[in-house]
């Protein structure tokens, strides 16, 4: 009991010496540990996959008939290093590739992928390799073409349109490649009221319309330029007085009676400041001096400079020419009875009227009172009183119209003969 006292007591008193052993001892472990430095995995996930070699495959006339997505997806690689070196490690130095150099030939090939790093061993890919379906490579040219959507506002017109380029080259794997008929894009007209100068992205579409949404296709261009003209239109009235001449060169008694234009109003384009002042369009010039019948022609109209006409250039023109006619008063004329049925008298009869109507003025300094004759036309009249309509005759080269008899009955007593 007394060494064990005498134990503890030195113990408790020998304290230094205890701090440096336990120095001494961490000193002793550490240095085993660096010097065996072990070996550690380390893994990383969604390694993006580098595609190298796509040039040579080209020149090969070769191409990979799969969407990238199918086989450049993200792997998992696994690294073996030693721990020290572990403390360092990082996903972003491994570089993974897919090398396309060893395809020779079309056809479903298997490559597989290969990983590095400048830091550890590369322990394993996952997945270690791809299947890709491999194609001859084709080039094609497809034209261009657009779809319009929508309408302009009222009152504005669709100009011309211009597509640059026209056409496009399509390359990839024939097999995708044949499907392609034409590249296109779409343009929204609705309330544009001005004009357009648009870069637009193509789609390529197949027969059926489809769109082709492929990465395995390579285009010349990605967009075309759309440019299309957008100005105010308008309607002008046609002035069929403005396209004649000599209509004060008729010949004597003859007249324009009206002008009629086929169709009277004609659309046009152009700026809104050309287009606000116009109000009618100018026209060739039909000469009628001389003329003394209807004339009938088409006229062609003339667009003044920077107006552009969007309905027929020409009109349909028609003078109605007429004589000139005057008025012609004859009075206290006789009225006449003609035809009296066999057997019959006409009871106490005697009528006088006034007639006026109107003449040719070529003809009225020749017509006279002798020339025009009143009468009633008794024919098939039986016994009895009749109120009868007292006519007007005028010959015909006198070409007399209006005619108005001053209360033109008259009543005739029919007596029968006894």
């Amino acid at each position: 009991m007394k060494n064990i006292k005498l134990f503890l007591n030195r113990m408790k008193n020998n304290w230094r010496m205890k701090l440096v052993s336990f120095v001494i001892a961490i000193f002793l472990w550490n240095s085993v540990i660096v010097n065996q430095d072990p070996v550690v995995t380390r893994t990383a996930d969604s390694i993006p996959v580098t595609l190298i070699g796509g040039e040579q495959l080209s020149a090969k006339g070769l191409a990979i008939a799969n969407e990238s997505s199918e086989y450049l997806q993200a792997v998992k690689v696994t690294v073996l290093m030693n721990r020290s070196q572990s403390k360092l490690f990082d996903p972003t130095d491994i570089q993974v590739n897919l090398d396309l150099n060893k395809i020779t030939t079309t056809g479903e090939q298997t490559i597989k992928i290969s990983a590095y790093t400048n830091e550890g061993v590369i322990e394993k890919v996952i997945p270690e390799s791809v299947t890709v379906m491999v194609d001859e490579r084709k080039n094609k040219f497809v034209s261009i073409d657009y779809e319009i959507e929508g309408n302009l506002p009222e009152g504005y017109f669709q100009g011309e349109i211009n597509v640059e380029p026209t056409s496009v080259q399509v390359t990839g794997p024939s097999s995708i490649v044949d499907t392609v008929v034409k590249a296109k894009f779409t343009v929204d007209m609705t309330d544009k009221t001005t004009s357009l100068l648009l870069p637009k992205e193509l789609d390529l579409v197949d027969k059926e319309g489809n769109v082709i949404s492929s990465d395995t296709l390579v285009t010349s261009v990605d967009s075309a330029m759309f440019k299309m003209s957008i100005l105010p239109r308008k309607e002008i009235q046609v002035l069929g007085e403005n396209c004649i001449s000599g209509a004060d060169k008729l010949p004597a008694g003859y007249e324009v009676d009206k002008i009629e234009v086929f169709p009277k109003t004609v659309e046009v384009t152009g700026s809104a400041e050309l287009l606000e002042g116009l109000t009618s369009l100018p026209s060739e010039v039909i000469d009628i001096a001389g003329k003394s019948e209807d004339v009938y022609t088409t006229i062609e109209l003339l667009a003044p400079n920077g107006v552009t006409m969007l309905s027929a250039h020409t009109v349909s023109l028609i003078v109605r020419i007429k004589e000139v006619m005057e008025q012609a008063v004859f009075e206290n004329l006789v009225v006449e009875l003609r035809n009296i049925p066999q057997g019959y008298t006409v009871g106490d009869f005697e009528e006088i009227r006034d007639v006026e109507m109107v003449v040719p003025q070529n003809t009225i300094s020749t017509l006279t009172v002798s020339h025009v004759k009143l009468y009633i036309d008794l024919s098939d009249l039986t016994e009895g009183e009749h109120e009868l309509k007292i006519q007007c005759e005028v010959p015909e080269e006198f070409r007399a119209t209006g005619i108005i008899i001053e209360n033109d009955t008259a009543i005739v007593n029919m007596v029968a003969n006894n």
